[in-house]
């Protein structure tokens, strides 16, 4: 007796499975499509469609409008000593902030709502997110010739760690904002060997702790206070306080005026 199916098979490999029939309509079908897809082409060995040339792509865009930013930017198109002149005036006395937070890659569930009268806040370094060119010509300016504000005594090493060492060196002017817990956070690498161009150092109490403070007569709160105090001198000055080239460190407003005048303020005299 014949059999009902008939099977085609690749004699030749065998390892070959069976399509089904040659003579069926939707398989000629597939084999059709197959035949009428065009090679993919390549660029140095790679697809024109995959990253590396997108990444090709992006780079001649970013390369073009460079070049036509120098043609037609009046900024770009004046000699560079009247530029630096530019960056100084527009960059001076501006007050960086540093974030005591930092990105990650969830994103949160809530969306702000904004009216249409809103507008942000205008950037004090705004000028060197211009274009790259600007960038590399005044990066450096701002934290040189303004103040670097930090939250937190942690906020400040996170911020090393990420910075440039041409950056670093070259701040000058800082506001540091204290906690009672600062102690934790002063083992490691030193003030001076982190930001070794610093020369003031302004102190500011954290808010969250202000009010906690205002009642300075009990003798446990005034310690530890001095000694907060204490520690945070010990550590920018390196124990020079009050020697030639040493930090000069201010104690903001904030702070209690008994206590920033004390005379056990330094560890040296605690």
């Amino acid at each position: 007796m014949a059999p009902k199916h008939k099977y085609y098979h690749n004699t030749n490999n065998p390892k070959h499975k069976s399509n089904g029939n040659p003579n069926n309509p939707k398989h000629k079908y597939k084999q059709h499509q197959k035949a009428a897809r065009p090679k993919s082409s390549s660029v140095r060995g790679h697809e024109v469609n995959s990253p590396v040339s997108r990444a090709t792509d992006i780079t001649a865009d970013q390369t073009n409008r460079a070049e036509r930013n120098d043609r037609e930017s009046p900024l770009l198109r004046l000699p560079r000593e009247i530029r630096n002149i530019i960056y100084e005036y527009a960059l001076s006395g501006v007050e960086s902030t540093c974030s005591s937070q930092y990105p990650t890659a969830t994103y949160g569930r809530r969306r702000r709502l904004f009216g249409p009268g809103f507008r942000d806040p205008p950037q004090p370094c705004g000028l060197v997110q211009v274009c790259s060119k600007i960038y590399h010509e005044a990066k450096l300016l701002p934290l040189g010739l303004g103040t670097l504000r930090c939250p937190s005594v942690g906020a400040l090493k996170a911020l090393y760690k990420k910075l440039p060492e041409a950056q670093s060196q070259r701040v000058k002017d800082m506001v540091l904002v204290v906690t009672m817990q600062c102690e934790n956070n002063l083992e490691g690498a030193s003030f001076a060997s982190m930001f070794p161009g610093v020369r003031r150092v302004t102190m500011e109490m954290d808010g969250a702790q202000r009010s906690a403070l205002r009642n300075l007569s009990d003798a446990e709160i005034r310690g530890q206070l001095w000694l907060v105090m204490a520690l945070m001198e010990q550590w920018i000055t390196g124990g020079k306080m009050g020697k030639k080239g040493s930090v000069e460190v201010v104690w903001g407003k904030d702070w209690p005026a008994h206590a920033k005048g004390h005379a056990m303020m330094s560890l040296a005299r605690f």
